[in-house]
């Protein structure tokens, strides 16, 4: 009897074990199941409120473009005039002709345009003068290069104004008219010719900046884009920049580096978003 009672108990520690390991995997895998029903929570932060901020943006205009603008803009010829009467020539025609294109360059936060022109011109001393029975025509081109200063305003349109004078000029060569040993110097009679030609180019380049340089696109186009939310981890895409612009004020141009730059203060409302989606903005603002 005592034997076969050893080998019942050697029986049953085995069995024993086997069901204690199968209870314990059991309970392992319930806690595990239980767990994997349990939601994943993302804790956020809390939000500070919007902020007021003041975001420096300029807006930038290379001169090239300008020039570019106004040498396409500008006629050849600039100005025609006939019979113009002095004292001892008189000058049957006159054409102011542009020869080449307008150059812009910038110094003490002014623009500068250089002009190359041409004056075309076909004159004959007056008979008395010469006590002859017939008049001799000659017909000569005098070069001449205007130089221009322009003062520039932003306008509350945010169109550029022009306020152009003419700095000076300069002949490439003295006009004169030689009849045989006479000599006569057109100085002062073209002096008056180049006032009105003045009158005329004047005009036409600030009218020509003013209609066609118009930075209020790009003013709208900043304006518009702040409005945009702008992640700051692009990968996740779970934290949002976020700007609600209120006032818009432009300062007055400024010239670098063969720019305009209008310098613009943008005040806004800035805050931080949660969210695993491009927060919707229902309210954008339009810049009026």
């Amino acid at each position: 009897m005592q034997k076969g009672h050893l080998k019942m108990s050697k029986l049953h520690l085995p069995l024993l074990f086997i069901v204690i390991l199968i209870q314990i995997i059991v309970l392992s895998c319930s806690e595990d199941s239980t767990s994997s029903n349990k939601e994943v929570l993302f804790n956020y932060p809390a939000l500070p409120k919007p902020k007021t901020s003041v975001v420096h943006l300029p807006i930038s205009i290379p001169l090239a473009e300008i020039e570019q603008l106004v040498n396409s803009k500008v006629g050849k010829v600039l100005l025609t005039k006939k019979n113009i009467d002095t004292d001892k020539v008189l000058i049957e025609s006159l054409e102011v002709i542009r020869t080449g294109n307008l150059l812009l360059s910038t110094k003490n936060n002014k623009l500068y345009w250089e002009v190359p022109l041409k004056f075309k011109i076909k004159a004959s001393p007056k008979q008395k003068l010469l006590q002859l029975n017939f008049l001799q025509h000659l017909e000569l081109n005098f070069g001449l290069t205007f130089i221009l200063e322009s003062e520039v305003e932003l306008l509350k349109n945010y169109h550029l104004q022009t306020h152009t004078t003419l700095k000076s000029y300069n002949w490439e060569d003295e006009p004169e008219l030689n009849f045989g040993k006479l000599n006569f110097s057109l100085t002062k009679a073209l002096a008056k010719q180049i006032e009105e030609n003045k009158k005329v180019l004047i005009p036409k380049l600030d009218s020509l900046i003013s209609k066609k340089v118009d930075l209020k696109n790009a003013a709208y186009k900043i304006w518009e884009n702040l409005q945009t939310p702008k992640p700051i981890n692009k990968q996740l895409n779970l934290i949002w920049f976020c700007m609600k612009p209120e006032q818009i004020h432009a300062s007055q141009p400024i010239f670098s580096n063969n720019q305009i730059k209008i310098p613009l203060d943008l005040k806004t409302k800035t805050e931080v978003l949660f969210t695993d989606s491009i927060p919707l903005n229902n309210n954008i603002i339009y810049l009026i």
